[in-house]
């Protein structure tokens, strides 16, 4: 499964099957979330996240966790990011 906690603590709903492994990603000292990457097919089959760095113009890729299967993906870094939208069926997250 998948879900995100937030700066002030509070936690998202899980998303996909709620049994298996756990994976968090933090940012250093309260860092923001600019951007995600990793590998999928018709699920997501492993999820990193680019973390700001303090530098407006540099970002930190971190992590790679999950399976080994699926294509490749980057949504890049974003300034800003608000929202992130997340889809999944009952066994799997389909996108993010």
């Amino acid at each position: 499964s998948l879900y995100f906690t937030l700066s002030n603590g509070r936690t998202s709903p899980k998303f996909g099957k709620t049994s298996g492994t756990d994976f968090n990603f933090k940012g250093e000292n309260g860092a923001k979330v600019l951007g995600f990457h990793g590998r999928g097919g018709h699920a997501i089959d492993a999820i990193g996240a680019f973390f700001e760095t303090g530098s407006k113009k540099l970002s930190e890729k971190k992590g790679l966790v999950g399976g080994n299967k699926g294509d490749t993906f980057d949504d890049g870094v974003f300034d800003g990011v608000k929202k992130v939208t997340v889809a999944a069926d009952e066994y799997s997250v389909t996108y993010i």
